[in-house]
């Protein structure tokens, strides 16, 4: 009876289902509810991998591997076990896909079909839809419980599971969300108002400007007034005309039209004089242009000495600064609130001569002006009381 036993034994160990040292390709598919692959499934294989010798069952690994386009992965297994009686001809596959898990377990070495096939029946495709209030398509960057995709068409499909669908769109301009309920493929919309965007480049006189409008890393030329139609929302712009730029938060739900203005003329020099005892320099000065954007500063700057004296404000366009003793060369400098600055030279000496000579007259002097003007008088009455007297005499011959 014993011999009997021993022959069963060894029979059934020659018709094992696999051999020591075994390896195997197995191929897996991950597919949906109506066949479709799924990508990004995450497959695991749980199998011996390591001889343990007599005293032990061997070492177990994991084969992690993610589905491509096609939903397939390739999976190449070795096991090193050389002992016979420890040898395990099967193993364990895991497939996780978006939080739901499926498992196969004890599957047996060359004794399977050619791909294994797992289906996601609750897997449906969700197509989004970002549209304007004509049905066109509009870029824009949309995410599903997290996954993002950019639509350049305005339109992206996603892989979701039975259930709640958190979706968003961010547009130029803006961004959009929804809660829905996946239970099926389906398609969603989201509709975007647009409205027409008007940018102006004036000038500090009011003319028109050559510029370029930057807006969502793209550049539009336009000349004084450019027209733009934009989904109702808030951007940040840019309006370039040569070295001057200015930025335009816009706001298209409360504003519709901007304006970027430029002071590009410097701000003049009216007249320079000094008071009567030249301890005081007199500046009159203006910043051209009904859109100027007015002087910041005025300073002066004597030869052979960095120190700006500041001239200060006593009215609109009237500005004083203290004379440097012992200074007669000067420069005025008057800079506006967007950078334009004018450099004017003079020369103390001869605003005191024409100070001088349009003057009431040099201390000591006589104002002949009053008595002329009696003297006038005088003799215009006496005349005519003269041409009367004349007059009467005339008569009475």
């Amino acid at each position: 009876m014993k011999k009997i036993f021993v022959f069963l034994f060894f029979v059934c160990l020659g018709f094992s289902i696999c051999k020591p040292s075994w390896s195997e390709d197995v191929f897996i598919k991950v597919v949906d509810h109506y066949s479709r692959p799924l990508e990004n499934a995450t497959v695991q294989i749980y199998f011996q991998m390591d001889y343990g010798g007599i005293d032990s069952e061997g070492i177990y690994g994991l084969a992690n591997l993610t589905t491509g386009s096609d939903g397939m992965v390739v999976a190449k297994l070795r096991n090193n076990q050389w002992y016979e009686p420890k040898l395990d001809c099967t193993y364990d596959i895991f497939v996780d896909y978006k939080g739901e898990r499926m498992e196969m377990r004890d599957v047996e070495v060359g004794n399977h079909g050619s791909v294994l096939t797992f289906v996601f029946d609750n897997a449906y495709i969700l197509t989004v839809k970002v549209v304007d209030e004509r049905g066109g398509g509009i870029p824009a960057v949309i995410a599903v419980n997290g996954e993002e995709k950019r639509a350049e068409n305005g339109v992206a499909s996603f892989n979701v599971i039975k259930g709640p669908a958190n979706i968003t769109v961010f547009y130029s301009g803006g961004e959009r969300s929804a809660w829905i309920w996946v239970e099926n493929d389906r398609v969603f919309e989201i509709s975007v108002l647009y409205s027409n965007l008007t940018v102006n480049a004036l000038d500090d006189a009011g003319e028109g400007m050559e510029c370029i409008f930057q807006l969502e890393n793209k550049n539009y030329s336009f000349s004084k007034t450019l027209t733009l139609p934009v989904a109702k929302g808030t951007y940040y712009g840019k309006v370039v005309c040569g070295e001057k730029e200015k930025e335009l938060n816009i706001d298209m739900t409360k504003q519709e039209e901007y304006f970027a203005v430029f002071d590009v003329r410097a701000p003049t020099v009216r007249n320079i004089s000094v008071n009567a005892n030249g301890t005081i320099l007199i500046i009159k000065a203006e910043d051209p242009g009904e859109k100027a954007s007015g002087i910041a500063e005025v300073w002066v700057v004597y030869p052979k000495d960095k120190t700006r004296y500041p001239a200060y404000k006593e009215e609109s366009g009237l500005y004083k600064a203290v004379v440097k003793e012992g200074a007669n060369n000067f420069v005025v400098f008057l800079k506006d609130n967007e950078g334009n600055v004018r450099a004017v030279e003079g020369v103390l000496e001869s605003y005191k001569k024409n100070e001088k000579a349009e003057g009431e007259g040099e201390k000591g002097g006589e104002d002949w002006g009053p008595f002329l003007i009696t003297m006038f008088i005088t003799i215009v009455v006496i005349a005519g009381i003269l041409g009367k007297v004349v007059y009467e005499q005339m008569r009475k011959k």
